[in-house]
């Protein structure tokens, strides 16, 4: 049983082999979509990386904030509602830029990007499964 369970299994598996590489700010914009129009990202390395990002995130009050769309338990979204349960997040990119304040999480099997363009509550986009973007990423040169 690994450290944290609500991780995706296939992320992890992915930096254990060596497939999980950031491919660079506009190879990961393409892999999520140019349609996002997003910021530079990195993709986060380690497990512990995405651990402190994810405490970094809480510690700074964006779990709290209505503009950021977050909830921390799954019992306070409605089945309408696109608002991201936390403790089941795992925060695996971010925005290079501070104050860009993107982020890019796995929850569940689900891949979702954070868009400042929609409005809130609806600020988490699904852009794919994590199948899908390990391989991405796997296929990319590194």
């Amino acid at each position: 049983m690994r450290k944290n369970e609500s991780v995706s299994e296939v992320v992890l598996d992915a930096i254990l082999s060596s497939t999980w590489r950031d491919p660079g700010p506009a190879a990961l914009r393409q892999i999520l979509g140019e349609s996002l129009d997003l910021p530079d990202l990195e993709l986060f390395s380690t497990e512990e990386a995405m651990e402190q990002v994810k405490n970094q995130v809480e510690s700074g009050g964006y779990v709290d904030d209505p503009e950021f769309c977050m909830v921390r338990s799954s019992s306070a979204v409605l089945p309408t509602d696109n608002r991201l349960v936390f403790d089941r997040a795992m925060f695996i990119a971010g925005s290079v830029d501070p104050g860009d304040d993107v982020f890019i999480v796995v929850d569940g099997n689900t891949v979702k990007a954070f868009d400042w363009r929609k409005a809130a509550p609806d600020r988490w986009v699904e852009v794919g499964s994590v199948d899908e973007l390990v391989e991405a990423i796997a296929s990319v040169g590194g």
